[in-house]
């Protein structure tokens, strides 16, 4: 009669070409053997075989067969399987219920991909009810256990206060815990947190490090990042010592207050006729810079204030809202209009308020301008556009904060659009 762990070992040694020619054939059958005889760990890996086609044709229902056999018998890794298996629909029918009440039952014998998914489960609402607080919990267990797919999840919901309060130094010292041991999501991830000073000081040099490791790990993200990064096509991309933006004190109507960053500007007038407040920028955007996009966040607007944001030339004479004088360009607050050089388009886009973003995009490339609102592109609204163009605001009322790259964007497409010119 044959041993059944030495039947299941002599398996692993052809999977593995220990001490003989590795055979993922042989080593099927002699699973296959150890199976038939009421080994656990050998019907887990029959049952993988079939799930991969090793050393036999696929076949997810028989995969599902063996790794059911394996769950019944104890398995721990057989029981995280028929989860899969459910949750995917790989070799049974997709029942998002019985694979939480699998992952579950893992995760009690303390699997650790399964407390992961436990927590997956929770956060999305896979199988059971959604609840961002038991997702948390499930993913700082998995990530204890040394998970670095919960790691960045658990930092995921420190960046973004999900189911915890909003921590993003939490955020980044588990995205660098999950870096360090090797996990290119979450070098990528350090890359971002390094570019937007999230829980950590700027550093573009190390952001490009980071970016530049995940992209050699494979990381879609970060070869995506590294391609433009490299061509400098975009603001977002460019050191802020080459690019110094913001507004110019010097370059402003004495109705708008600039605060000691450059960034937030306040109407300080009395809203009559002839005292709006313009600001341009210190600088032209740099003629390497082939996409340019700048957000507002609208603070307020006060009652009947109007607030543009535009673009100009360094001859406009800054006395009226971006559009309506002479080499200014601007999209308005109160009827959505944009203006172009004193003549009025037809209508553009919506009317913007207090709590809206809007950004600007100038795409030297195609020549043409867009805007956006609350992260939604509203089209085009100019065609040949010059180089050698500042960016402007003007408001007749209220105040904003303006991010000029420094922080993420509301609108995401910027860093897509500039994909289609590499």
């Amino acid at each position: 009669m044959g041993h059944t762990e030495g039947t299941y070992n002599v398996g692993s040694c052809y999977h593995d070409g220990i001490g003989v020619e590795k055979s993922e054939n042989k080593a099927f059958i002699y699973y296959q053997k150890s199976a038939d005889m009421g080994h656990a760990e050998g019907t887990y890996k029959v049952g993988y075989c079939y799930n991969k086609g090793i050393g036999i044709e696929k076949d997810e229902n028989k995969a599902f067969i063996h790794y059911q056999k394996s769950a019944n018998m104890g398995h721990i890794g057989g029981i995280y399987k028929v989860g899969n298996c459910y949750h995917k629909g790989i070799g049974v029918e997709k029942n998002e219920n019985m694979a939480f009440i699998y992952y579950q039952k893992s995760a009690d014998l303390d699997h650790v991909k399964s407390t992961y998914k436990v927590g997956y489960c929770y956060h999305n609402g896979i199988g059971v009810k959604k609840d961002e607080y038991k997702a948390f919990d499930y993913y700082q267990k998995s990530a204890d256990m040394g998970n670095t797919v919960a790691m960045n999840c658990l930092a995921n919901c420190y960046d973004y206060g999900i189911g915890v309060e909003r921590d993003e130094y939490k955020a980044f010292d588990y995205y660098q815990k999950s870096a360090d041991m090797g996990n290119n999501d979450g070098i990528f991830k350090v890359g971002e947190c390094y570019r937007f000073g999230i829980g950590v000081e700027m550093d573009n040099n190390k952001a490009t490090f980071h970016y530049q490791k995940s992209a050699e790990m494979g990381n879609i993200a970060g070869i995506d990042r590294v391609r433009v990064n490299s061509l400098l096509i975009t603001n977002e991309f460019i050191s802020p010592d080459v690019l110094q933006t913001a507004w110019d004190v010097k370059y402003r109507s004495p109705f708008l207050k600039i605060d000691s960053y450059g960034l937030g500007a306040k109407y300080r007038g009395h809203g009559k006729n002839n005292e709006d407040a313009i600001a341009r920028t210190t600088n032209p955007i740099p003629l390497q810079c082939k996409l340019f996009y700048f957000e507002i966040n609208i603070i307020n607007n006060e009652e009947n204030g109007i607030i543009a944001i535009g673009f100009c030339t360094k001859t406009a004479k800054l006395k009226k809202l971006p559009g309506c004088e002479t080499d200014s360009w601007g999209f308005h607050s109160d009827n959505g209009d944009f203006f172009s050089c004193s003549i009025i388009n037809e209508l553009y886009g919506p009317k913007f308020e207090a709590g809206d973003t809007i950004g600007c995009c100038l795409n030297f490339i195609n020549r043409t301008a867009f805007y956006t609102k609350n992260g939604v592109n509203l089209g085009i609204a100019l065609r040949d556009l010059t180089d050698n163009i500042y960016p402007c605001i003007g408001l007749s009322g209220g105040s904003i904060e303006t991010n000029f790259g420094h922080k993420k964007f509301k609108y995401a497409g910027v860093f897509h659009l500039a994909l289609q010119y590499i």
